[in-house]
Parts: C-alpha cells; structure tokens; sequence
C-alpha cells in the first residue's frame, strides 16, 4: 500500500511538471511562428501582427518584435536575414525547378544537385550556402528569443522542416514564350 501511495505521488509531481503554465510558449504556436516565416521567405504576404499572440509570455512578445521588422512609409519590412531570404526566393524556387538545387540531406536545408557541372555547382553553391546560414540563423534566433522548453523546441524544429518542405517543391515547368518549330 504504501509503494502505490509513492507510485502516486511521483506519478501526479511528474504530470504536474510536465503541464507548461498558460503564458509558456505551447506547441501550436511554436508550429504558427514556424510557418509564418517560412511563408514569408517564400515570398506569401504575411502580417506581422499574426505572432502577437495574446498567450505566449515575454519570449514569444521577443519573437513578435523580431517579426515587426520596421516600417518605412507606413510599409512593412521584415527583419534583415528573413528579407534576404524572400529576396532571394525568386532564385532558389528557379534552381529547383530546374533541379540544379535539391532537398539536402540534412533536413530543411538545401544542396546543389550531385549531377551538377562543377562550374555551375560552384555558382549555385554561393546562393545555397547563404540561403543555409540564413536558414540556421533564424531557427537559432527563434530559439534563444523564445527559450522554449524541450517539446515545444522539437515542435518549431518539425514544423519548420514540414513547411520548407511543402515550399521547396517546385515543379518544373518550360518556358511558354518559347519559339516553336514546325516542320
């Protein structure tokens, strides 16, 4: 009787631990700031003020100051390594299309494709390898600013890996203006 009482006690301290408070930074919001910046580096308008979350606490108001950017003339301007990547957007969504750039193998990262010329691989590699650190900043970045605990920080990892994922499928497709021959 009295290991079952024990039993108890550990078991209701272990659930009582494992509950995060209302104001901690909670999974779904995790998976929200994780697709809200994927959606903006991906070149989709996104507002800012989405990541004001009324919950979250004083990490995840870092995060939403983080996203606000700045504004000039009244128009938003998304923080510096998030603008990059949504500029550089055009460039990568054009070397996967055209299967110069490919999922890497580690994931949410991207690499150029092993069937690559070496000269042309040197020349996607430059793009690749920025877009990579800018990619490592911001999950980094995100971290620190929102200090969560273990299964909220796995929960923004796997969010972000799922949303690079849908976003860096881009199919082929040829040019349309292209002059046809016919015999």
């Amino acid at each position: 009787m009295k290991m079952l009482v024990v039993v108890m006690v550990v078991c209701m301290c272990y659930s009582g631990c494992s509950q995060r408070p209302a104001q901690a930074w909670q999974p779904e919001q995790a998976e929200a700031v994780a697709w809200w910046i994927e959606d903006v580096a991906h070149g989709l308008e996104r507002d800012p003020g989405e990541l004001e979350f009324t919950a979250g606490g004083r990490n995840l108001q870092s995060i939403a100051a983080w996203a606000a950017g700045s504004r000039i003339n009244g128009q938003w301007i998304p923080p510096q390594q998030l603008m990059s990547r949504r500029n550089r957007w055009p460039t990568i969504k054009s070397g996967l299309a055209h299967g110069d750039i490919v999922s890497a193998p580690v994931p949410g990262l991207i690499a150029s494709s092993p069937e690559l010329a070496p000269v042309r691989r040197q020349q996607i590699d430059a793009i690749i390898d920025i877009e990579n650190e800018d990619r490592r900043f911001i999950d980094g970045l995100i971290l620190t600013l929102g200090h969560p605990d273990i299964g909220v920080a796995r929960a923004y990892e796997d969010a972000v890996r799922r949303a690079r994922k849908a976003h860096d499928v881009v199919e082929y497709q040829p040019a349309t203006n292209s002059p046809q021959t016919t015999h």
